[in-house]
């Protein structure tokens, strides 16, 4: 410890009056001094580690935008893969000629009369009213739209047939879309557009439609039905299945990827319908004349109306 005295002349004015300097003094403690600090130690693995580590994420970040390079090719494979297939579909559709003169008129071969002759043998006795046929409806078959045809809505008939001409439209779309599978297109369903008619049906009709029937209507017996000529509805399934996509892509991208590859397609085979028209009514009347042939039923392909007007004779096997 250290004692120090100072003194000054102007400490205060009493001071100074007396003439007398003021003294003070101030006690100084020696401080202890901060202990040496121990010296740094070099860690000599941390240059090593952090390079490995920049290393890793260097090569861990090329891994990434290669691998994200690789997934985009085969998505962009995928979708070339769908454009080849698509173009082979329609050089497929001229494996299907339109009709010819002669296959016209054998679908001109049975005129109304015998349409209405065969319903008379196997069909029901006509109905004025629906209100009269509902007890006939419990014994034929309704038809609805399912994998093998498509039932339009209709103002002037009810979609039912008798069982036996009920299994003939079944074997028309079957022999229909096998054609089709053969010549490696899109499978389509037929689309009935009239079916049973009430003589009151029958009457209405006629004022809006001069091709309808004058006096009995085959349509009466449930026994014929209509198939249009020009409109088909794609079945969903195409007869070639679609390329898929490479195994290599995980599942959260292959996914979504199939769905969209898949849309395209069905987008493609709708338009389609309306693009091969020809060739599907080409397709569909052949299949009406092989049946007559073998005498299942007996169809007319009418000139004002565009429909194959068919009705059923026997057993379709």
């Amino acid at each position: 410890m250290q004692i120090v005295t100072a003194c000054t002349e102007t400490d205060c004015g009493l001071s100074v009056q007396k003439g007398r300097p003021t003294c003070f003094s101030v006690t100084l403690t020696s401080l202890p001094l901060p202990h040496a600090l121990p010296p740094r130690r070099r860690l000599w693995w941390g240059v090593p580690l952090a390079l490995a580590l920049t290393a890793l994420l260097v090569y861990g970040g090329v891994r990434a935008a290669q691998w994200w390079e690789e997934m985009h090719l085969l998505e962009a494979q995928s979708y070339a893969a769908l454009e080849q297939y698509l173009d082979e579909i329609d050089g497929n559709w001229g494996a299907i000629a339109p009709l010819t003169r002669n296959e016209s008129a054998q679908l001109r071969r049975s005129g109304n009369k015998l349409h209405v002759e065969a319903g008379q043998r196997y069909g029901i006795e006509p109905a004025a009213t629906r209100a009269n046929a509902a007890g006939d409806l419990e014994n034929l078959a309704r038809l609805d739209t399912d994998s093998l045809i498509y039932v339009a809505s209709a103002t002037y008939s009810v979609p039912y047939l008798t069982p036996r001409a009920r299994a003939t439209v079944d074997t028309i779309a079957v022999r229909f879309q096998q054609t089709l599978r053969d010549a490696r297109v899109p499978l389509y369903k037929p689309v009935l557009t009239s079916v049973l008619r009430t003589e009151e049906d029958q009457t209405a009709l006629r004022r809006v439609n001069s091709n309808a029937a004058r006096g009995r209507s085959s349509h009466e017996f449930a026994t014929t039905f209509d198939l249009h000529t020009n409109k088909f509805h794609y079945a969903g399934t195409p007869s070639v299945p679609i390329p898929m996509p490479s195994e290599k892509l995980p599942a959260w991208w292959r996914g979504p990827l199939i769905e969209d590859l898949r849309a395209i397609a069905d987008a493609r085979f709708k338009k389609d319908a309306e693009r091969n028209a020809s060739r599907l009514k080409a397709a569909l009347g052949r299949t009406l004349i092989a049946l007559e042939n073998e005498q299942k039923l007996l169809t007319v392909m009418e000139r004002r109306q565009p429909v194959y007007h068919t009705t059923a004779i026997g057993w379709a096997q």
